[in-house]
């Protein structure tokens, strides 16, 4: 299966986790927008019965509460969850329930703070959906992040680079190099 149709299927997981038929509002952020675009155009967007998009933007602006529920589609940071917990504290809910999609995994301080501060009948879903890459061919992606290889070989891309940094010292001998 070409890579876009996996990422438009992980996005629809997240569009399709309301019930047909009922009006829904997407929330991202700027990242996960983006994301979303390279897979969906806004067309197919409203025909998931998405009604109105809201972008989270810094400072968070209170909005009039509404009576339908919000899909959150949102890289996991701090801002974005201290965002979420506005929208359902200070004593006013702003969306009737939230369904909490995040891109990447989302570290667990995060995670329990979110749990921790949301009232029980508010959260309805909380996925992680892994797709935080860009499909720019069936078969091939990219990942818009110079520290990308770092962040997957972990412990083998830091010996690689220090492998490059390497400089043999005076108490190696020539023997011992070319082993």
């Amino acid at each position: 299966m070409p890579l876009r149709d996996l990422l438009r299927a992980r996005f629809n997981s997240a569009l399709q986790s309301i019930p047909p038929g009922q009006w829904k509002i997407l929330i991202t952020d700027d990242h996960s927008r983006k994301l979303l675009d390279a897979v969906y155009k806004e067309f197919d967007v409203l025909q998931q019965n998405v009604t109105c998009e809201w972008y989270h933007r810094a400072p968070h602006v209170p909005r009039q509460p509404m009576s339908v529920d919000a899909i959150y589609l949102l890289t996991p940071t701090a801002q974005n969850v201290d965002r979420v917990i506005a929208d359902f504290t200070l004593g006013r809910r702003t969306y009737k329930a939230a369904h909490l999609y995040f891109i990447d995994g989302i570290d667990d301080v995060l995670a329990q703070k979110l749990t921790n501060a949301l009232p029980g009948d508010v959260l309805k879903a909380f996925t992680e959906l892994y797709c935080n890459f860009w499909a720019t061919e069936d078969r091939v992606f990219n990942l818009q992040t110079p520290s990308s290889f770092f962040t997957f070989f972990g412990s083998l891309g830091e010996r690689l680079l220090g492998i490059s940094q390497w400089k043999p010292s005076k108490t190696t001998s020539k023997s011992s190099v070319e082993q």
